[in-house]
């Protein structure tokens, strides 16, 4: 096998995360508002012993998976297209309106859903949860609680280890090992 090869497969099997999180983000009766922040999520909450570091997004609507974990409806279709992320990373909107289809794991149209297996990669933010919203145009009022179901890849590296995993990753770069995803 090839070296660059070789290193490809090395790295993208060094890129697989160990840790997985849902988030359900519901969305109750008479909702006709603008936002909805995100709640205290203890499991990527960065604290004194770690930095929880979230490195993809992946999310399903109703037609894929009919129910979130709460028993509520996962958001159809055309309410995902309502929708769009933005992530606080260091006091700053830093993922900044994406469109909510962007992070769809399951594609299809009208009778046939495939799971797809792509998430939404990035580089490493450490997010403040409480801060991060899914804001809508176009939702209109809410007659049916529903929600939205998040599921995140993290890692949780030392207190102060995303600095050094991001300069790890500089100097990969600069050796030329490039992450292939």
């Amino acid at each position: 096998m090839p070296a660059s090869l070789l290193h490809q497969k090395t790295l993208r099997k060094m890129t697989k995360r160990s840790r997985y999180e849902s988030v359900e983000l519901p969305v109750p009766v008479a909702f006709d508002g603008f936002q909805i922040n995100f709640p205290d999520i203890p499991e990527l909450r960065s604290d004194m012993d770690k930095d929880a570091v979230i490195f993809s997004i992946a999310m399903t609507t109703s037609e894929s998976v009919p129910l979130c974990p709460s028993g509520n409806a996962n958001a159809s279709y055309a309410q995902l297209q309502t929708g769009s992320l933005t992530l606080y990373v260091l006091g700053t909107e830093k993922v900044k309106t994406i469109p909510l289809q962007r992070f769809l794991n399951v594609r299809g149209n009208t009778d046939a859903y495939f799971y797809v297996g792509e998430t939404f990669e990035m580089e490493p933010q450490r997010v403040d949860w409480t801060k991060s919203f899914v804001q809508f145009a176009g939702l209109g009022a809410v007659d049916t609680a529903f929600s939205f179901l998040f599921e995140f890849s993290y890692e949780w590296l030392p207190p102060g280890g995303l600095g050094t995993f991001l300069t790890n990753q500089s100097n990969q770069w600069a050796a030329g090992i490039i992450r292939i995803n």
